[in-house]
Parts: structure tokens; C-alpha cells; sequence
């Protein structure tokens, strides 16, 4: 056979083979769906089952909306803005479930994080408010409604940061906000369901806090603060560190990421865990610093702590069987007690700047509100030279009073009437523009790098959208 012959039946076969296994192989179909265009649902389950409700029959049920707002736990205050929703309390009636003090409601996210609000929480808005201005807890606040959101500022939440629904607390004014892990995202479940009883652990050192059941389950969530701790015996326990909680106590930082004071700590305190029986146990704070194998446990095997050791159990490397004390109910941390720090004071002023215009809603600022949001400092040149300028930052002003779409420009008004106009497109992709703070408590400035300065207007007071 010529050798020309040869290769050309060698490529003949392969050829056969290739159709062969093409044959074989599995079909791929491109899926042409992305999830911003599919129906957004939400499950509410009961004892009788499951129904999955999209978000067009969420909108058929009664509607609530109002002002909410959080802190979260370092402190961050984000001032409130305007939810519209379905109060979870009628989301229970609309399931027709007999809702009783033994019940409470869990809230599940698309990522399985899961938190449970109690039946005062959701019939009578039982959560502890703060002002929006300072982050000081508010002896005295006005009625509150939990709700399951879909709407912000007048638009559909948005589905990349907020996922289709969110859980909110609001209230009629923007004069309260709620601590954040009540403020859940990307919410896709709702269960009515029985809970346990309640119990609450007392804190005690240089502050003092109460930590309520739900507090704990929603700080001991694993995407929270959560930590898992595997015994000889291969049990695992569920819990909260316990550096976290003598961190809010051990100093006047109760909020920030170095709450827990590391140097105090090492110079060595005693933390005193108590239980209901008025058993005790000592240990030394230098033992524990940021050690998330030493904790209060909850739960064992993903169940409720037995009676022996129900509500918490400390548990841990290095925590002995005869320091795994259970039934906790008081933490005492032998620090002097002091008065909570506070901000630097700040005088009382009128300061305010309003946003109007084509916004969703006119909104107006008082200067402690804007005090109270994250601040950012910029170095900019001006007209008297590179400086730089501490204020907030102007598009998120903008996003509290909702920008509407068809708003192209930006209206600056001063105290004594001048005005500037600036494309909004510029500020919106120019992220150091900003509403800074100038040296007289109450009078702001607005400064905008990539704007000529005739626009960065001073003592202004109104920003008006057009």
C-alpha cells in the first residue's frame, strides 16, 4: 500500500471517530435567562405548608411604608429614607396561622442567613430605637412597624445591592433609626413558626447591655458573628465568642472593630460568668483576647441547649469540664464603670440643607444628622490653593431623597442667594464630590474636583435637582 494510501484511511478514521464521539457527547444549551429578568418571589411558610407569592401579588396585600433607618454595630449610622412594603404582622394574617406569644416569625436571605423576630416585635414594633443624629438610644420613640420591603424612595429596591426584598423597621418621621442586623437583605423566605422562651443575658463592666434572645441568634449567625466549637466527643456547639461580648463592655468602644480592649485585657481582669442557680466561674480576660474557640454556646448539633444547660453554655479549647458552666445569665467584666464616650460635641446650630426638586421625596437635613454620616476628607485645588476638605459625600445625599430619572442638573443655592448649575452626570461619577463642612458649625460648602470652582458654592443651602 502506497504510503499516501495509508495516511489518507488513517485520516478517514479519525474523522469517523471525532463524528463519533461528537455524537456521544452531551448537548450544551446557553440559558439566554439572567436572574435580573426572572419574577421575583418570596416564600411564606406556616404550619399549613408553603406558598410561594410573587412580587405583583405582594403589592395586592395592604401596604405600609414609612422612614427607616440603622446602625450597625461599628457605629456607622446610615440616616433614614422611605420604605414601602407589607408589615410582616399582615403577612401572618394573610397565612391565617393562629399567632400567639409562643411564635415568633424567621427571616431567611437568598445566602441562608437567618434571623427570627419575637411576637411583640412584629404585632407591636418592641425594638429599641436611636437617634439618627447621634446614635444614642431614645428613652421615648414613636410606634414602629417591622416590614417586608420592596420599594425605596419611591423605586424597586435595588436587586444587586438589596435583592428584591428586604426587611425594614419603619416609623412615620426620620427621627429614629434601629440597630442594622434588623435590616436584612436579599430576604426570600418568611416562616411562622414556634420559638422557645425567652431569655435575655446581663452584661456588666465599664458599660452595661442587655442582650435579648433575638439579639444573640442574630449576632450568632454564621454570617454574623457566629463560631462553631467541635468537643472530644464530636458534638459541635453554636455560639458567640465571648471576647465579642465582654468587648462591649470592657471600655467606653461598645460599637467599633477594636471594641475589645486588647491592652486592658492583657494587664490582665476578671470576667465572672453567672448562672440562674448563682454558680459562678472566673476567668482571666488575657486568656480569651480575640479567641473564637472560647464561646457561649446556644445551641448543640443545630438544636436548642438542653434544660441543663438551656439558654447559653461556655464551651471551648482550653475550657475545662469544669468551667463548661451552663445556663448563663450574667456576665460581670471587674473593669471600673464609666460613662459611655461620646462624640466630640458638636454646638447646637440651624444648619440644615434641603433637597428638592426632581427627587423622590424633599428632604431636609439637619446639621447633627450630617455630622452623623460617614464623613471623607478630599484634597482639592481651589481658589486659594490646594486644601483639603472634610465633609459627606454629596451622592449619597442624593440618594436619600431619591434622584428621579429624567433629572439631568444640579442647582446650588447659598444663604445669600447665588446660584450654580452643574450636569449631574458629573457629580454622580465623580465620587469626591462633596458637601464639606466649613469652619462656622452649620455652613457648607460645596466642593466638586472636577468642577470649575464658580460652582463650589458656599454657606449653601438648598440643592435642587432639575
Amino acid at each position: 500500500m502506497h504510503r499516501n494510501q495509508r495516511i489518507l484511511i488513517a485520516f478517514s478514521f479519525l474523522l469517523i471517530l471525532a463524528f463519533l464521539f461528537t455524537a456521544c457527547a452531551p448537548t450544551v444549551v446557553e440559558s439566554t435567562e439572567v436572574n435580573e429578568n426572572q419574577e421575583a418571589t418570596l416564600t411564606l411558610a406556616g404550619s399549613g405548608g408553603e406558598e410561594v407569592i410573587t412580587l405583583e401579588k405582594l403589592k395586592t396585600l395592604p401596604a405600609t411604608e414609612g422612614q427607616a433607618g440603622i446602625v450597625s454595630s461599628t457605629g456607622k449610622i446610615t440616616i433614614p429614607e422611605l420604605y414601602k412594603g407589607v408589615a410582616v404582622k399582615d403577612l401572618v394574617e394573610y397565612l391565617g396561622i393562629p399567632f400567639d406569644p409562643t411564635m415568633g416569625v424567621a427571616i431567611t436571605a437568598e445566602d441562608g442567613y437567618s434571623m427570627t423576630l419575637s411576637y411583640d416585635q412584629v404585632l407591636n414594633g418592641l425594638f429599641i430605637a436611636y437617634s439618627p443624629s447621634d446614635g444614642k438610644e431614645l428613652p421615648l420613640h414613636d410606634p414602629l412597624t417591622v416590614i417586608i420591603a420592596y420599594e425605596r424612595a419611591g423605586q424597586p429596591l435595588n436587586s444587586k445591592e438589596e435583592g428584591s426584598f428586604r426587611l425594614m423597621v419603619v416609623s412615620e418621621k426620620n427621627n429614629q433609626i434601629v440597630d442594622g442586623h434588623w435590616s436584612v437583605k436579599w430576604v426570600n423566605k418568611m416562616e411562622v413558626k414556634t420559638v422557645g422562651d425567652t431569655w435575655a443575658l446581663d452584661v456588666n463592666g465599664a458599660l452595661s447591655s442587655t442582650v435579648t434572645r433575638d439579639s444573640f441568634e442574630s449576632c450568632g449567625s454564621p454570617s454574623c458573628h457566629g463560631k462553631t466549637y467541635q468537643d472530644e466527643n464530636g458534638q459541635t456547639w453554636l455560639g458567640v465568642p465571648l471576647w465579642i461580648l465582654v468587648g462591649d463592655v470592657d471600655d467606653a468602644d461598645d460599637h467599633s472593630e477594636t471594641a475589645y480592649n486588647v491592652e486592658l485585657a492583657e494587664e490582665g481582669y476578671d470576667i465572672n460568668l453567672i448562672s440562674e442557680d448563682g454558680e459562678s466561674i472566673t476567668l482571666d480576660g488575657s486568656t480569651i483576647i480575640k479567641d473564637n474557640q472560647v464561646i457561649l454556646a446556644n445551641k448543640v448539633n443545630d438544636t436548642e441547649l438542653p434544660d441543663l444547660f438551656f439558654p447559653l453554655r461556655l464551651v471551648g479549647t482550653n475550657v475545662d469540664q469544669a468551667m463548661m458552666l451552663g445556663k448563663i445569665s450574667e456576665i460581670v467584666v471587674d473593669v471600673p464603670p464609666i460613662l459611655a464616650a461620646t462624640a466630640e460635641p458638636v454646638p447646637d446650630n440651624d444648619g440644615e440643607i434641603t433637597l428638592t426638586g426632581l427627587v423622590n421625596t424633599e428632604t431636609v437635613i439637619k446639621d447633627a444628622e450630617l455630622r452623623a454620616l460617614e464623613s471623607m476628607t478630599i484634597s482639592a485645588e481651589g481658589k486659594d490653593g490646594p486644601q483639603d476638605f472634610t465633609g459627606v459625600s454629596l451622592n449619597e445625599l442624593l440618594q436619600t431623597a431619591g434622584v428621579k430619572p429624567d433629572a439631568t442638573k444640579l442647582v446650588f443655592t447659598a444663604a445669600d442667594g447665588y446660584t450654580a448649575e452643574v450636569s449631574l452626570e458629573d457629580v454622580q461619577n465623580d465620587p469626591n464630590s462633596i458637601l464639606a463642612f466649613m469652619e462656622t458649625p452649620g455652613e457648607y460648602m460645596i466642593v466638586l474636583p472636577g468642577s470649575p470652582t464658580s460652582s463650589w458654592v458656599k454657606t449653601v443651602v438648598k440643592v435642587e435637582l432639575k
